[in-house]
């Protein structure tokens, strides 16, 4: 099934948007003069075009350092990587259900308004052909993602998240209830700080976590206990992922006495909890 999956990306068009290409394009066209006779852009001429509105001052506030200008030469660069499948790094790859896909990372953008919407689809499309897995998106775009959902098939395996780890990103929810996907979850992780009347219409099921690692942020007991009390009444699932900490295994999992390890159950009749 991992070779199936494989093959299918390796039909897709992988290149991202050449954003510097395009940029360069951009000035050219407004200011044919400073095309130099190898296509390139003649800098000098530039600055004499633009006149007085150009800074040549070195960066201010120190913020330079060596290997500053290979750095945003690397990061210019389009990307060519994808979502691949890393049998592997993973536990029971073949017959798992759950397959967590970050939109956000850094490699990948998916979401991201720079990436082609065929490319999006594409990697729609292997996740709706490889059936047996569940592929649970997770992104802070929502916005972005809103507007791109009536273009994308949303398979019944495809999830689809948003990230909320304060209030002030609750518009993150309408967001995510604006779009098609079957089932829609909050990751409400790390949580910093309280969420107090959440509107859990259409929301599916509920993940909550705090933050983990070095310097990570404690999380009040009280935030958790209050979320899941807001997921009870609205009969929506509640997961606990973890206390988090510098130590997440010890710190554990169990909230007032018990783990909490509710997900959707979908069938042919609907949504309901497990």
């Amino acid at each position: 099934m991992g070779a199936q999956v494989s093959d299918e990306l390796e039909r897709l068009d992988l290149r991202s948007a050449d954003i510097p290409a395009e940029k360069r394009e951009d000035l050219l066209r407004l200011f044919p003069e400073i095309r130099t006779e190898g296509g390139k852009i003649d800098l000098e001429r530039l600055k004499r075009v633009l006149g007085e509105t150009v800074d040549p001052g070195k960066e201010r506030y120190g913020m330079n350092w060596p290997g500053k200008a290979e750095c945003f030469k690397t990061i210019q660069t389009p990307s060519v990587a994808t979502l691949r499948p890393c049998p592997e790094e993973s536990v029971n790859f073949d017959s798992t259900e759950n397959l967590i896909i970050e939109g956000d990372n850094l490699e990948v953008l998916l979401f991201h308004p720079g990436v082609p919407l065929e490319y999006v689809r594409g990697v729609f499309g292997v996740m709706a052909r490889a059936h047996w897995h569940r592929f649970q998106v997770l992104t802070k775009r929502a916005e972005c993602l809103e507007e791109l959902s009536a273009q994308l098939h949303w398979a019944p395996n495809i999830w689809l998240g948003v990230s909320v780890e304060t209030e002030r990103y609750k518009s993150r929810i309408d967001h995510l209830r604006g779009t098609d996907a079957r089932v829609k979850f909050l990751s409400l992780e790390p949580l910093l700080g309280p969420l107090p009347g959440l509107d859990l219409r259409g929301i599916d099921w509920v993940i909550v976590g705090g933050e983990s690692g070095p310097g990570a942020r404690p999380m009040d007991p009280a935030w958790a206990t209050d979320l899941r009390d807001q997921c009870r009444q609205a009969n929506v699932p509640f997961f606990f992922k973890q206390w988090g900490g510098k130590n997440k295994k010890q710190a554990g999992r169990v909230l007032e006495g018990r783990v909490w390890d509710e997900m959707p159950v979908t069938g042919a009749t609907g949504i309901g909890a497990s």
